[in-house]
């Protein structure tokens, strides 16, 4: 079944058109640099940094020694140091990686072997259709039957 992902792959390649080199490269990026994840860490940020501030009002409104909101809120900072880093270290990694250099234009996007993780990201569907036949359909709606040996 690999091989005939693989071949998929590659007559796709073989008749590529700037967008879908631009959705590959998108792809390739994407695994590169880890940039999908900035938006989800800048989210978890922004809502660790709001439960931090309202538990810090809510320790300033006690009299008293509060453990369990003074623990809670030690965690969250070391949390919020860590979402931090992570961001500046993911912006540092996309910096990098988009230079123009590390992208492929169309006619050297050329896939030799079969890669889980490529595979993963740029098939949405297979449907087997037979002991000898799979549909494949690929991100863009792009769509190519394979035949299994």
């Amino acid at each position: 079944m690999h091989r005939a992902i693989l071949k998929a792959v590659q007559d796709l390649a073989a008749n590529f058109t700037d967008e879908v080199a631009a959705q590959i490269n998108g792809i390739l990026h994407d695994i590169q640099t880890g940039e999908s994840t900035k938006p989800n860490l800048q989210e978890q940020l922004e809502q660790t940094q709001q439960e931090f501030d309202r538990l810090l009002e809510m320790s300033l409104d006690f009299d008293e020694v509060t453990p369990f909101l003074d623990d809670r809120l030690k965690k969250l900072n070391s949390k919020i140091k860590r979402l931090k880093k992570a961001i500046k270290d993911s912006a540092a990694q996309q910096e990098k990686a988009g230079q123009p250099e590390m992208l492929l234009p169309a006619k050297e996007l050329q896939i030799q072997e079969y890669d889980d993780a490529l595979t993963a990201k740029i098939v949405e569907k297979i449907i087997v259709k037979s002991r000898s036949e799979i549909k494949i359909r690929f991100v863009g709606d792009y769509k190519r039957t394979a035949v299994l040996r």
